[in-house]
């Protein structure tokens, strides 16, 4: 009994068809998941985790010192706990240092925080 195989043409023709499609589905697969990443954590808002400085003032300037307010918003969706809150001079040392000590700052609140410093 003589057994007939596949052709060699129509066997390669469905390889490249397989292949073909393999790829196709596999791209959709890596974009979609990749835009999905993007999403997820894209900006530290999507994380829920925002912080922003309103304003800056300085209360009190005299011979003793410095004093400076402070307004801070919580602008994520997360409640926020300040535990160190720093003022920094223009080359990146601490100039004054206030230690609120974990107060939660609910998420779309603002804080004043009074700092000073002595010279």
């Amino acid at each position: 009994m003589e057994m007939n195989a596949v052709s060699p043409i129509v066997s390669a023709l469905l390889l490249v068809i397989i292949s073909v499609v393999a790829s196709v589905l596999i791209y959709f697969w890596v974009t979609s998941f990749q835009g999905q990443v993007t999403q997820q954590a894209g900006t530290p808002k999507a994380l829920g985790a925002c912080l922003k400085i309103e304003g800056l003032e300085v209360a009190l300037r005299d011979t003793g010192g410095v004093a400076y307010k402070i307004w801070l918003k919580n602008c994520g969706s997360q409640t926020l706990h300040l535990d160190y809150v720093y003022l920094l001079d223009p080359s990146g040392n601490v100039y004054h240092s206030y230690l609120p000590g974990g107060w939660p700052l609910p998420p779309g609140h603002t804080v004043s925080l009074a700092m000073g410093s002595h010279r």
